[in-house]
């Protein structure tokens, strides 16, 4: 995105740093821009209050198959509440048409869902659930992709 690298609490490769909204990447609706910005002060102010936590393992989130990239970049499965959902957002790098985005934790699917058209001017959303990524202990990545419907 040319933006700042975060997890899934926006906060950046430095410890308390935080980045959120258009400074990550162009948003589509001003909603979105709101409701990262109220996730990012949350976090942000979390960490003035109890300060950095061991957080367990990282996974990067890889993109293959048209997805240009990821918001969050970075997902720290331990460090989510059981029963929550991390959202990510990301554009293609083309129009496709008859696709399914698909999510793996490892070589795990958690995620599919058919999209009739893909384009880079619209922002894409998938919701994962957190109970998800913590079933796949062993996997060292996410990846996130399309594929033919």
């Amino acid at each position: 995105t040319n933006g700042a690298f975060v997890n899934q609490n926006r906060e950046t490769e430095t410890d308390g740093i935080y980045a959120c909204g258009n400074a990550l990447h162009v948003h589509d609706l001003v909603d979105f821009v709101s409701e990262e910005a109220a996730a990012a002060g949350r976090n942000a102010a979390a960490f003035i209050r109890e300060g950095s936590k061991p957080v367990g393992r990282a996974l990067p989130i890889t993109c293959t198959g048209g997805i240009r990239y990821t918001v969050p970049a970075l997902i720290r499965p331990d460090a989510l509440s059981p029963g929550s959902v991390t959202t990510l957002r990301f554009r293609v790098d083309g129009v496709y048409t008859g696709k399914r985005i698909v999510v793996l934790a490892g070589d795990r699917v958690i995620f599919r869902k058919k999209r009739p058209v893909l384009a880079p001017g619209e922002m894409e959303t998938v919701s994962l659930k957190t109970d998800e990524l913590l079933a796949c202990p062993e996997a060292d990545r996410i990846t996130v992709k399309l594929e033919d419907a």
